[in-house]
């Protein structure tokens, strides 16, 4: 059964008393729900649920802390009374004695597959003792609150770990792991999860487009974990799912939700389930779209996001409908916005249309995808050699189009929430990919990107070296220097550097990724030239 497949969950037994935890990252949040209250020390060996909030702070607590809402110090684990009363549909981090035992048996399987060379040897498996229950549930407690957030397609409230799938489990806490700077156990969880989930597509009669969504999730989660490894190995063997990924999705078919007539509060669940199925496929397909996009943006591997075609997928809801934590904050939320879904190709092309087209009300999420399909687009200009003596015009054109994404965006009152808090951090994303698209828009800096995949420095110092940028006095080319000077200015402020061990390894990648460039621009734009760059209107007329 799929993690979050809400099929029956009304007749579901209560979740057992051990350890019932739900993650809501919401930011609207009840006085008993503790959202984003990480362990004060994430190097500590296995302290339990109080003693983490109980530690005082260290360095990586305050690493992780820009990124976590100032909240009451109320207890993180409820009674077992409070256990007993919690609804069936509620979700809960808790790993019962025979799931744990299902995931060592897992683990020894694929030791023993590595040591007879069934599957590629993978010396780190044979010093892997599999983590206890409790660390199990912190480690999928740091997934949830550090890195789900960015790409937030599993509903949460709802997700129970007892019916996740083993694999699914090992690439989860194989993330959060990571956020405990645990390279031993993260890079050995990574590795289970990448054989378990080989195994399963292998042995699997479904093509990879009818798996369940878990599947496709998994394939994910693995993909984002291993992109971000210095070995290029594990690089290119994460970064091959991306087929996987692209084919599974290209024709598993949406329809939108339809809500129902509302009979009572039997009826209420049922439809909620039925929209969190719905919701939890659009969301899937739009995180795979945007990571792809990402790796594309990052790293100039265009090819992995170019044959992938989302047209007929719908936007995402807002989060603070996607993070209700019951079904009735559910319906009180789809009653203040009665406005029908929008398809992604709808709402691209009304961003880039260069007619007057009606203003678009676009959820945070949602904005950051179609701003993934501007730069997309911006890509495909500097590769398609046809176009290139009219680039100039299609160059404006674009320009348009990310002023209008910022309007439309920046009505979405959630846009504005702080990176402290975890709609805001979507939107610190978008924020950055917003100024490195108007950088290259002034630049070409594929090179550099595609000298990044290969993780070799000296390449990378020589792709730097040949990097050769035009400058103007243009508009365009003013407004890409106070974009590099805001990428440069926040990168320093909150002590990002690009070298160095950074716990939170995710919360702060893309941001660099996408600031790296930004940054370089801006030190061609100071290099000595005939105009005074100085000479540039103040930055409080700038802010759009």
């Amino acid at each position: 059964m799929a993690p979050n497949h809400t099929e029956g969950l009304a007749a579901m037994a209560h979740p057992p008393a051990v350890d019932p935890v739900t993650f809501v990252y919401t930011s609207t949040l009840n006085s008993s729900t503790s959202s984003l209250n990480l362990p004060k020390d994430p190097k500590s060996s296995m302290p339990s649920n109080s003693e983490e909030s109980s530690q005082e702070d260290s360095p990586a607590s305050l690493t992780l802390r820009c990124f976590t809402p100032p909240l009451d110090n109320h207890p993180n684990t409820a009674s077992s009374s409070q256990a007993e009363e919690s609804p069936a549909w509620k979700g809960s981090f808790a790993i019962s004695e025979q799931q744990w035992h299902q995931l060592a048996s897992e683990q020894q399987w694929h030791h023993l597959a590595s040591t007879l060379n069934i599957v590629r040897p993978v010396q780190s498996l044979s010093d892997l003792k599999l983590p206890s229950r409790l660390t199990l549930e912190r480690l999928l407690r740091a997934f949830a609150e550090c890195f789900l957030i960015y790409i937030p397609c599993i509903h949460m409230p709802t997700w129970k770990a007892e019916l996740a799938p083993p694999c699914m489990i090992f690439a989860m806490a194989s993330i959060g792991a990571s956020y405990y700077d645990d390279d031993a156990t993260a890079t050995s969880l990574h590795c289970i999860a990448q054989m378990c989930i080989k195994n399963h597509i292998e042995l699997s009669p479904l093509t990879i487009a009818d798996e369940p969504l878990w599947v496709l999730q998994c394939l994910l989660l693995i993909m984002a974990n291993g992109t971000k490894n210095s070995d290029f190995r594990t690089f290119q063997e994460s970064a091959s799912l991306a087929s996987l990924l692209i084919e599974g999705i290209q024709y598993r078919k949406i329809s939108p939700y339809v809500p129902e007539s509302v009979g009572g509060s039997g009826s209420i669940l049922e439809q909620w389930q039925k929209w969190i199925d719905s919701e939890t496929t659009v969301r899937t397909i739009c995180a795979i779209y945007v990571y792809l996009c990402a790796l594309g943006a990052t790293f100039h591997t265009a090819s992995y996001s170019w044959s992938l075609d989302i047209s007929d997928c719908f936007l995402p809801c807002d989060e603070s409908e996607w993070t209700s934590v019951s079904p009735q904050a559910w319906l009180e939320k789809r009653k203040s916005n009665s406005e029908p879904p929008i398809q992604f190709s709808t709402a691209l092309a009304n961003i880039m249309s260069a007619q007057g087209a009606p203003p678009l009300r676009l959820s945070l999420f949602g904005s950051y995808l179609t701003l993934h399909g501007i730069v997309k687009h911006l890509a495909n200009l500097y590769q398609d050699n046809w176009l290139m003596n009219s680039l100039p015009t299609h160059v404006q054109r674009v320009e348009e189009s990310l002023a209008r994404w910022r309007i439309y965006s920046e009505q979405n009152p959630e846009f504005h929430c702080s990176s402290r808090y975890p709609s805001g951090v979507i939107a610190a994303n978008a924020l950055s990919l917003y100024r490195q698209a108007h950088v290259r828009l002034c630049g070409n800096f594929r090179p550099l990107r595609a000298a990044l995949t290969t993780r070799n420095m000296q390449n990378i110092t020589s792709k730097l070296n040949e990097i050769k940028v035009n400058i103007s006095s243009s508009r365009t080319c003013v407004k890409a220097a106070w974009c590099a000077i805001e990428a440069l200015q926040i990168s320093v402020v909150m002590g990002m550097a690009q070298a160095g061990s950074i716990s939170g390894w995710n919360s702060k990648l893309l941001f660099n990724a996408y600031s790296l460039e930004c940054c370089e621009w801006f030190h061609f734009f100071y290099l000595p030239f005939p105009w005074q760059p100085l000479a540039l209107p103040c930055a409080g007329n700038n802010q759009n």
